[in-house]
């Protein structure tokens, strides 16, 4: 088992910790199919695994594993989960939020952070919440889409569980194609950036692959990204093994404001499976503001400067994390 000392923090790198779930109920959830909640509770906990050796394997057996994630009716108005890891569905729930038309006096919430919320009290923050924003915050706002963590919580993880030893693969952007469009859009390719833009209403994907991946254990795609504003989405990932989907993120990520930000997407595979066969990652984009005089196209655009696959060491010892 290969161990490692990083001096600058005192992190070890440390072998994988194995917890298993199970999902009760999913298919009671209102507006989702138990394949939605499963995609969602998957999504989730990439969320925590992508920063961390922690492997989540699903147990299809309800009386087996170390957590269960519940989703059942409560009182509207409450908490929207329990860290037991219960999600209350009287609550108003979204997981595309531009391509869910929901129209609420109250909510909806993100279900995927609401999930992962929950998952990181059970796994790191037991009885607390963090004093400084994000995914762990005490209180989550309507209709915002929260599905990243920020450094600390990244901390918070790391320290507990230990850090990854990463072994990343870049993908050449000047290999990215047009997939399909609609409306007005623009798309231009360089070995360094892919620049997307978009008319109003407009939407385009693109899609890269790689090869010299076979065989290996895959833990995350990481992209960065810079959106000019909240008009710009970058709405969905996915990630082919061949033709096996590993990953199908609904991200719904923008600046969130109307100037610019600048962003790490991590998507993580919590099972960090192997790579049987060439990978595809196709990337959905979304363009929703007006384009005019006063807002050029500049406002509707996305720039992607970076996207790895990480890639970690196969020959790491397995433990089997036991849950209280």
């Amino acid at each position: 088992m290969p161990i490692a000392l990083n001096l600058n923090n005192q992190l070890s790198f440390a072998g994988y910790k194995v917890i298993n779930y199970r999902i009760l109920n999913g298919s009671q959830v209102p507006n989702f199919s138990a394949a939605m909640i499963s995609y969602a509770v998957s999504q989730a906990l990439g969320i925590w695994s992508a920063w961390s050796p922690l492997i989540f394997r699903r147990m299809y057996d309800l009386t087996q594993g170390d957590i269960a994630i519940d989703f059942y009716p409560d009182e509207r108005g409450g908490p929207l989960g329990t860290a037991a890891i219960s999600i209350d569905t009287t609550e108003p729930f979204f997981l595309n939020k531009y391509k869910e038309p929901i129209s609420l006096p109250y909510g909806p919430f993100d279900l995927i952070a609401a999930i992962a919320h929950e998952i990181g009290h059970r796994i790191c923050y037991v009885n607390r919440h963090s004093p400084v924003g994000g995914l762990m915050y005490y209180t989550q706002g309507e209709r915002v889409v929260n599905r990243n963590l920020n450094q600390v919580e990244i901390d918070e993880i790391q320290n507990k569980y230990g850090r990854l030893l990463i072994q990343p693969i870049f993908m050449n952007l000047n290999r990215a194609v047009l997939l399909n469009y609609t409306g007005n859009v623009n798309f231009q390719k360089s070995a360094s950036m892919l620049t997307v833009q978009g008319d109003e209403n407009t939407s385009l994907a693109i899609q890269l692959s790689i090869a010299n991946i076979i065989g290996k254990k895959i833990n995350a795609i990481k992209i960065k990204v810079k959106c000019y504003s909240k008009y710009a989405i970058v709405n969905k990932v996915m990630l082919y093994d061949g033709t096996r989907v590993m990953a199908n993120q609904i991200l719904s990520f923008s600046s969130e404001k109307s100037k610019p930000a600048e962003f790490v997407i991590a998507i993580g595979l919590p099972k960090k499976p192997l790579a049987l066969e060439n990978l595809t990652v196709k990337i959905e984009f979304l363009f929703l503001n007006v384009i005019n005089a006063t807002y050029g196209m500049d406002r509707n655009r996305i720039d992607i400067s970076e996207i790895k696959i990480e890639t970690v060491p196969k020959d790491w010892q397995v433990a089997k994390l036991l849950m209280i």
